[in-house]
């Protein structure tokens, strides 16, 4: 919150006020502007006619007496059409008797100044001046304001009629604006969205949050109802889920069942009848297969294994000879005497 000097009456002011003494008539407070000048040290405040860079103007809403000393001229000023932020560095008020032109009536300067911020429609700010002017007499001078800053009987009772809260009221009527584009800096998964539901959050911003984050949650239209789709960021059903899960337990039957019908009292059984002869090992009931032929690291082998102790493996080598490697990597060969059967 700014902080602001107290009020300077003008020369101009002046003179207003010894004519509304004299009784010219009411001092009618017209306007009250805002400018981003901040005027240098040593300027003749009183001297001054107009307001320098004038950026803002309203109507002030009140002005009162107080006791025999002080005047207060209240404006309120909102970043509505605003273009660009700017510092109020000085405000005036404007008054005048009758038909007569307005004056520069007072002059507040700021030591630190208020920042207006540009017009958005989800970001709205205001603030309200009560600018206290210390006159002599004041109880002998009437003011006023232009009957166009104030609200009416009826303004009231409309907004009365309008209004939201708690307790009801026509919402259905009431329109917010706020950024939907769906992109909100920050909001990137769902624990960083959800991290924006805070206290006292304001509405405009609310909505654009929540649009932002309701695409990181899951919803029905989102979920896949089939084993075809590609897309890897979207969710199976629970019912294709059930359908995988049917076919694995039907394969695992299968393959439990062709197994146990070759088990009998420990051991499994493979019968076949295939005669001795030199294609034999093509229809055998039992064929270790090497995939290559001219490789020994691919070689056809049964492995034996003394569980924690030693093993080995019996393999046969593209000489058609028997061999033994043990876990010692010590390689034997089987000698047999050839036999003509």
């Amino acid at each position: 919150m700014g902080q602001y000097r107290s009020a300077v009456i003008t020369d101009a002011g002046q003179a207003l006020l010894a004519d509304a003494i004299s009784g010219s008539g009411t001092v009618t407070f017209s306007a009250v502007k805002t400018s981003s000048y901040a005027y240098p040290q040593g300027t003749n405040i009183a001297g001054l006619t107009d307001l320098q860079d004038i950026v803002q103007t309203v109507t002030p809403f009140s002005a009162q007496v107080f006791n025999d000393t002080m005047l207060q001229v209240s404006a309120r000023f909102d970043n509505s059409g605003v273009a660009s932020a700017y510092l109020i560095q000085t405000l005036g008020a404007y008054a005048q008797i009758g038909d007569n032109d307005p004056v520069l009536f007072a002059v507040v300067q700021a030591n630190t100044p208020d920042q207006m911020p540009m017009q958005s429609p989800v970001s709205p700010s205001a603030f309200i001046y009560n600018i206290q002017i210390t006159v002599q007499q004041a109880s002998q001078i009437t003011v006023t304001v232009n009957p166009a800053g104030t609200a009416t009987v009826q303004d009231i009772l409309t907004l009365s009629a309008q209004k939201v809260d708690v307790n009801g009221g026509e919402l259905s009527e009431t329109e917010t604006s706020f950024d939907d584009s769906g992109s909100v800096s920050g909001i990137t998964s769902f624990p960083a969205f959800l991290a924006t539901f805070l206290s006292k959050t304001k509405t405009g911003i609310f909505l654009r949050n929540l649009k932002a984050g309701l695409q990181f949650i899951l919803h029905v239209g989102s979920i896949v109802n089939n084993c075809v789709t590609d897309n890897a960021e979207l969710p199976l059903s629970a019912a294709q889920g059930k359908v995988l899960m049917d076919l694995y337990t039907v394969l695992n039957t299968n393959a439990l069942k062709k197994d146990e019908s070759n088990f009998t009292n420990g051991k499994y059984t493979f019968t076949k009848d295939v005669g001795v002869n030199a294609s034999a090992f093509h229809n055998a009931p039992i064929c270790i297969a090497a995939p290559y032929s001219t490789s020994n690291t691919a070689r056809p082998m049964i492995a034996f294994e003394n569980t924690g102790k030693n093993g080995g493996i019996l393999w046969l080598d593209t000489d058609g000879r028997l061999k033994f490697t043990d876990n010692n990597n010590q390689t034997k060969e089987i000698t047999w005497t050839d036999r003509l059967v």
